[in-house]
């Protein structure tokens, strides 16, 4: 090594190589670099998607409970309406287009 540097030829050739050790890093960093910054990129465009998907799914667990409890009700009075008693003529004819037509709406 003590020749190397009494050689200013090494000396140079040493220097060359470690200029191009360091552009190489340089180089390496850089890429590395602009690809964390795209996988930070998408990783928040994935979050923006699950949130979305997340609140698509809130709204539409709502709207089944709510589309549930509905016909939860309608079941309850369809079997109220069955149990009334249809001794009464007048009753029974009453109730049965409220009855027909309750079930029209429900398969809808």
């Amino acid at each position: 090594m003590e020749n190397c540097l009494d050689d200013p030829e090494a000396l140079r050739h040493i220097l060359n190589n470690k200029q191009s050790d360091l552009q190489m890093a340089a180089q390496i960093g850089k890429s590395l670099l602009d690809r964390n910054r795209e996988l930070d990129r998408r990783l928040r465009e994935s979050e923006n998607q699950v949130a979305a998907a997340m609140e698509t799914i809130n709204q539409l667990q709502h709207t089944l409970g709510m589309k549930d409890e509905l016909l939860q009700m309608w079941n309850d009075q369809t079997a109220y309406d069955e149990e009334l008693p249809s001794d009464d003529t007048s009753c029974g004819t009453m109730d049965e287009p409220r009855t027909s037509h309750r079930k029209s709406e429900v398969s809808t």
